[in-house]
């Protein structure tokens, strides 16, 4: 069984059940972490919804946290919701520069690695 998540009704990515529930429950407690709201809807009949301004918030906050971190357990812990959040993103039509990333050179080529494993919507 797979999920989809969609963003802004489009589908961003099709993960499997176990996978989505895994990034959706680590993107819950960063956000519970920071007191705020990661705009991620419950899974309902394979599906996710996703509020397109409050993940780009959502994630664009936590780069901002990861980049002016040199805490490593902290930025270990953050990056892959991080870079998940980002795939997304990108997906749904947001660019790096949208999010005000910093490490620009340095996400992207994380992405791009994370990507290849993430079947599209």
């Amino acid at each position: 069984m797979s999920c989809y998540l969609s963003i802004s009704g489009r589908d961003v990515w099709n993960p499997s059940n176990r996978v989505a529930g895994i990034f959706i429950g680590h993107a819950r407690i960063a956000a519970r972490a920071y007191a705020m709201e990661a705009g991620i809807g419950e899974i309902i009949d394979d599906e996710c919804s996703i509020d397109h301004r409050l993940f780009l918030d959502f994630i664009s906050t936590l780069a901002a946290k990861y980049e002016g971190s040199n805490n490593q357990p902290l930025r270990g812990l953050l990056e892959g919701v991080i870079t998940v959040g980002l795939v997304l993103l990108m997906r749904a039509g947001d660019s790096l520069d949208d999010m005000g990333i910093k490490e620009q050179a340095y996400w992207q080529e994380r992405c791009a690695q994370v990507a290849t494993g993430m079947p599209p919507g």
